[in-house]
């Protein structure tokens, strides 16, 4: 349980990461 609570976490964090990119249109991340 603990290892698939690990994934479904990454998952979340991923796909929050991934929309928050989409929002921004990348405007803060080219400099990086």
């Amino acid at each position: 349980l603990p290892k698939l609570r690990g994934i479904a976490n990454v998952g979340i964090v991923g796909t929050l990461y991934t929309f928050d990119m989409f929002l921004t249109e990348d405007e803060e991340y080219s400099t990086v």
